[in-house]
């Protein structure tokens, strides 16, 4: 097993690109969105989809049409804020602070599913994830949603990364 700092990747002749990264979901394909920011990095947005379905054709064509909003968006936030994605800060660990969002007001299961959210999941991951079903996940959702006055995934996002500053 490699350190936490070594990449774990097996060469698979089987594999169109050559290796499989070990968990890799079996039949699945990854739609990637890259946004690449002004200090030379680049943010990474990938979902996973059933390969050959419908399903990554649609992932496709909505990450295609929202593209260019999303990219303006995060150009102009790392141009406002070029620390915005800085794994220090000071106070509080990242992990912790990443942990707390919400406790004062969601339950322990909303809170689970808010940083399955965040970290992305689709709410029918998260079900297959948590063992629960899909209506289950979007009642949680809907009130952690309620509970901080939001009505969207963006909304969500965004008052996760002021709850960081």
């Amino acid at each position: 097993m490699p350190d936490e700092n070594e990449l774990d990747v097996h060469i698979e002749d089987s594999e169109a690109i050559g290796y499989c990264t070990p968990g890799w979901p079996k039949n699945m394909a990854e739609v990637i969105a890259l946004v690449n920011l002004p200090d030379g990095t680049a943010l990474d947005l990938s979902f996973l989809t059933p390969l050959g379905s419908a399903e990554t054709q649609a992932c496709y064509a909505s990450i295609k049409k929202l593209f260019p909003i999303l990219n303006s968006v995060l150009q102009r936030q790392f141009s406002l804020n070029p620390s915005s994605l800085d794994a220090i800060n000071s106070g509080m660990n990242q992990e912790t602070r990443f942990h707390d969002f919400g406790a004062d007001i969601l339950t322990e299961r909303e809170r689970e599913i808010v940083q399955l959210v965040l970290i992305g999941h689709s709410s029918r991951s998260i079900a297959l994830t948590l063992g629960v079903s899909l209506p289950t996940v979007k009642s949680h959702r809907r009130n952690a949603y309620s509970k901080l006055n939001i009505s969207s995934q963006a909304e969500l996002f965004s008052l996760f990364l002021l709850h960081l500053k």
